[in-house]
């Protein structure tokens, strides 16, 4: 089970990596939309034009290119446009935040123990942050996306000479968007699901019970010897010299006595 989900943690830190760098491609590359020859007029078959959330270019050639940015402050433009900006930029950081965290999360990172359950709140959090930027992203290109094809059929710009289609920002950003969902679909059901283990079924080390054991039901005391152990079978029991030595004495005693008597009688 850690084998299953090591790998698929590796996989999203993989999709949310490539995502990360879609994202931020799709915000700087000004490719949100581009002008559409068929549909512009006849006189404008030679101008070329291309636009994002932060420049915009027009060549009337197809050698030089003339670039600004939007050429008004912040607080002039558009209210959808300084929308885009924000989403994106909040989708970049979510998805470097999921980058982040997914390397962390992976067995070879050793800042954090791989057992804890700080790892795994670490893996939940990345996938978290991996699916906002999905959807951040996904919202953002959507959106602008609606926005062009509005202003494509709408009534209310056919009088408009150039005629904008779809650029390729935009299916950039969906694929950054579908791969970042990947990746935080993975690392959020691999975590939940690869739960650590029960805390009740671990052994853990309590100086503060062991002491009031230890006081209450003081151990017996270590008993050292030094000498071997002698088997009882093995042991040789030596003659008790004190009683031999006393019953040797009586004996004499009595041959005198005796003697002694004999003695006298003659």
């Amino acid at each position: 089970m850690a084998a299953v989900s090591n790998t698929l943690v590796t996989i999203s830190t993989v999709l949310g990596t490539i995502s990360m760098v879609m994202i931020l491609a799709a915000m700087v590359v000004p490719e949100w939309r581009v002008n559409s020859v068929v549909a512009s007029e006849v006189n404008m078959n030679m101008v070329r034009a291309r636009e994002g959330i932060w420049i915009r270019c027009i060549s009337y050639s197809y050698t030089y290119w003339n670039c600004d940015m939007y050429d008004v402050a912040l607080i002039g433009l558009p209210a959808y446009l300084n929308a885009f900006r924000a989403l994106m930029i909040i989708g970049f950081i979510a998805s470097l935040g999921g980058v982040v965290c997914s390397v962390l999360g992976m067995r070879c990172a050793s800042v954090v123990d791989e057992e804890s359950k700080t790892k795994r709140w670490i893996v939940i959090i990345g996938g978290i942050c991996h699916l906002c930027a999905g959807l951040l992203t996904g919202v953002c290109v959507s959106w602008y996306a609606a926005l062009v094809v509005w202003e494509y059929y709408s009534p209310y710009y056919q009088t408009q000479k150039l005629k904008y289609t779809l650029g390729a920002c935009l299916y950039v950003g969906w694929v950054a968007m579908l791969f970042a969902l990947v990746a935080g679909c993975l690392m959020t059901c691999c975590a939940c699901c690869n739960k650590p283990a029960d805390s009740s079924n671990t052994y853990a080390y309590k100086p503060a019970k062991a002491q009031k054991e230890n006081l209450s039901y003081p151990p017996e005391p270590a008993i050292y010897r030094s000498d071997p152990i002698v088997e009882k079978s093995r042991y040789e029991r030596k003659p008790d010299y004190h009683r031999t030595s006393s019953k040797s004495r009586r004996s004499n005693r009595r041959d005198d006595v005796s003697s002694g008597s004999s003695r006298s009688s003659s």
